[in-house]
């Protein structure tokens, strides 16, 4: 195990910390569905919403963005997929909107029509021979297309010809903590209900539940906006599925038990899919997968994934000797007790047990439950994470 190389190896089909590409996207059968009757309605003129929501590296974005393809491909729907991380503005979100429109189009049949229709604020900009687009209307006009937002849209998509919209709007944390976005989806969709004109949209938020139950706050209303989707981890045979599916793409071949190793090892998160198996597939010399390669790149994984995902703070708690057995023997479960750790604990780990609960409770990594002395992780990643980093796989 000490001699295998970390190989670099180019073009690697995983893609840890972006959506899957399409062609390796992977289950979700059941909410794909729900998605693709809303867009049916849609093309019968009904104006629908939805929020895809889940934990963190669940695949959230991966489906939306999925979403994005079907309804390009099979439906004609003009579409814009905006990741609004750092936004807190409402006109900064409808910039990036059309931008992304404008954006999306290019090289499509009816770029021209979009472009012609909105040349008064697009610049068109040549970097390093890459051509790209910015919208940038002035201030006044910015303003007046965020009021005016369902009208503007529906000018869009009539000189664009296409038969239905989507927008897509990803991680939204600045936005939901706004009280003004929650009041402007309210009124953007009673807006477009009320109106003789109908818009042809399909706007999808993609969040966890907390942000979801941040809007709500601001505005009771939103709750009752939004067809909610949630997702939860994929299964074994999807999984297996994916990992097949990926490691055939660049001609690699992969022994049963390292399979299962890596399966059991990404606890069914799509983040972990992806962090696991990109780090097995540099492991690799040889194009073909064996339960060393799998055990390498399981341990590897788990030093990118701590050093990308986690704060130092849970880092430093999480590999402190004095916890290491404790955290081993919580993490059996996603939900325990503290008599459940009692039991497989030595004189020594019980002392500190309480300080253990306080400290990790206030760092982020449990939550009390309502029932007295009961205990969970706060999300299934950082629950992977530490059933990955305290246990030991063994080689053939």
């Amino acid at each position: 195990m000490q001699n295998t190389v970390f190989k670099e190896k180019e073009q690697s089909p995983f893609t840890p910390g972006i959506p899957v590409p399409p062609d390796l996207f992977v289950g979700r059968e059941e909410e794909l569905s729900l998605i693709t009757r809303s867009m049916k309605e849609v093309l019968n003129g009904k104006q629908k919403n939805i929020f895809i929501t889940g934990e963190r590296g669940i695949g959230k974005s991966s489906l939306a963005a999925y979403s994005r393809e079907i309804a390009e491909k099979n439906y004609n729907f003009l579409c814009a997929y905006v990741s609004l991380g750092g936004v807190t503005q409402l006109e900064e979100m409808t910039r990036r909107i059309f931008e992304s429109f404008v954006r999306e189009s290019h090289g499509k049949s009816f770029f021209e029509k979009i472009k012609t229709f909105l040349k008064d604020y697009i610049r068109e900009v040549n970097a390093m021979g890459l051509i790209t687009f910015r919208f940038e209307p002035d201030k006044r006009d910015l303003d007046g297309i965020t009021r005016n937002f369902p009208q503007a849209l529906s000018n869009l998509l009539k000189t664009a010809g296409n038969k239905g919209m989507l927008i897509v709007l990803d991680d939204i944390n600045g936005l939901s903590d706004n009280p003004n976005f929650a009041h402007f989806l309210k009124s953007f969709v009673d807006g477009i209900a009320i109106s003789r004109t109908t818009l042809p949209l399909l706007l999808m938020l993609s969040g966890i539940p907390e942000r979801r139950y941040a809007m709500m706050k601001h505005q009771e209303s939103v709750g009752r906006i939004f067809d909610v989707v949630e997702i939860s981890r994929l299964h074994g045979p999807e999984i297996e599925k994916f990992y097949k599916k990926t490691f055939e793409k660049v001609g690699i071949t992969i022994d049963r038990d390292a399979l299962t190793s890596i399966i059991d090892y990404s606890s069914g998160l799509p983040t972990l899919l992806h962090e696991i198996g990109d780090a097995v597939l540099r492991v690799d010399s040889d194009n073909h997968i064996d339960k060393n390669d799998a055990v390498v790149g399981i341990f590897k994984a788990t030093e990118i994934v701590g050093n990308k995902y986690l704060n130092r703070q849970i880092m430093d708690a999480i590999k402190s000797k004095k916890y290491k057995k404790i955290l081993e023997k919580a993490s059996e479960k996603f939900v325990f007790t503290k008599t459940d750790l009692d039991k497989g604990l030595s004189g020594e780990e019980k002392k500190v047990l309480d300080n253990f609960f306080n400290r990790m409770k206030k760092i982020g990594v449990l939550k009390s439950t309502e029932q007295r002395g009961e205990y969970e992780f706060v999300n299934w990643f950082i629950y992977a994470y530490i059933w990955m980093i305290t246990r030991k796989v063994r080689t053939t």
